[in-house]
């Protein structure tokens, strides 16, 4: 996505070791965080100060921006793009509906 997607992009991450990820894998805070950023009041988040890690700034805020859970199934090398709104887990077919496939 870093070099292929030409938008900024707020994503959820989900790996599975077999073939499926219930739709309780994303949590409802994480729901509400990605259909937020698509709005046009958007979301902000602060960063967390932990001493340990440089973070590269403060804060952040997306609005009117795209956003994906994106289910990995790496045993197949795939990962699958889809739309908060769509989100009712996912499960590994080759024709399967999502925005688009990221190949591993």
């Amino acid at each position: 996505m870093k070099k292929n997607y030409p938008f900024s992009v707020a994503l959820e991450i989900k790996v599975s070791k077999t073939n499926t990820i219930p739709a309780s894998a994303l949590k409802d805070h994480q729901h509400k965080a990605l259909i937020a950023v698509k709005s046009k009041y958007g979301m902000t988040y602060k960063i967390p100060d932990t001493g340990r890690v440089q973070a590269p700034f403060d804060a952040f805020q997306l609005k009117h921006t795209t956003s994906f859970v994106v289910a990995c199934f790496p045993k197949h090398g795939t990962c699958l793009a889809i739309a908060p709104e769509k989100w009712q887990g996912a499960k590994y077919e080759p024709m399967s509906a999502c925005e688009f496939v990221i190949n591993l």
